[in-house]
């Protein structure tokens, strides 16, 4: 069940308009084939959140996007920026998906790596959500930061960030606190520590 409304979810979402950006025809092949199939190595998932690093960082093109509004005379409200917008949205929904079904199958990856985009990919995915999809990868990522898979600077900047989007502003860190305890802070804030590893969103 989990796996057909996968399916019909991001069916739903590629209908939605033919793409115009070059992120989603050279990433459809990894996109079906990581929906399809199941990592059975580590080279086999160190390849799987490579590739999903570079698919999340392939819908934010500072080049792409100064270019429509420089066109556009910087007019964000245009119907070409938000168009790119919503693609840039898409796709990070996309990615949500992927990165969910990996930790649903996996957990969050604890075996050793010197890949960047590896290490980076899922903490980075979830940076580009919205509050409620983060929610759903916080508990994965919070328990491999409690085991130390987690960067304590990595974590920081995802927790500040959830912070703001709850509350609608920063974080006041606390001179003379580490930045641990301040972290500390702020998940006691966000009151999400009880949440379990996720069914919401399946």
């Amino acid at each position: 069940m989990k796996f057909f409304k996968f399916v019909l979810f991001f069916s739903v979402v590629m209908s939605c308009k033919e793409p115009t950006k070059e992120p989603f025809a050279s990433f459809n092949g990894f996109i079906h084939q990581n929906i399809n199939e199941t990592l059975k190595t580590k080279i086999d998932k160190e390849e799987y959140l490579s590739r999903l690093f570079d698919f999340d960082q392939s819908l934010r093109n500072p080049d792409i996007k100064a270019a429509i509004l420089k066109k556009n005379e910087y007019n964000t409200d245009s119907n070409e920026y938000q168009s790119y917008l919503k693609e840039m949205i898409r796709g990070d929904s996309i990615g949500f998906m992927l990165a969910k079904r990996y930790l649903q199958q996996y957990g969050y990856p604890k075996f050793e790596t010197a890949n960047y985009k590896t290490k980076s990919a899922i903490i980075t995915v979830a940076l580009h959500q919205d509050y409620s999809k983060q929610e759903v990868l916080f508990p994965y990522i919070n328990e491999a930061y409690n085991t130390g898979k987690v960067e304590v600077n990595r974590f920081s900047f995802l927790v500040n960030r959830m912070y703001a989007f709850k509350f609608g502003e920063r974080f006041e860190a606390k001179k003379g606190m580490t930045e641990k305890e301040n972290i500390n802070r702020i998940v006691k804030a966000l009151d999400i520590i009880h949440l379990k590893k996720g069914s919401k969103f399946d």
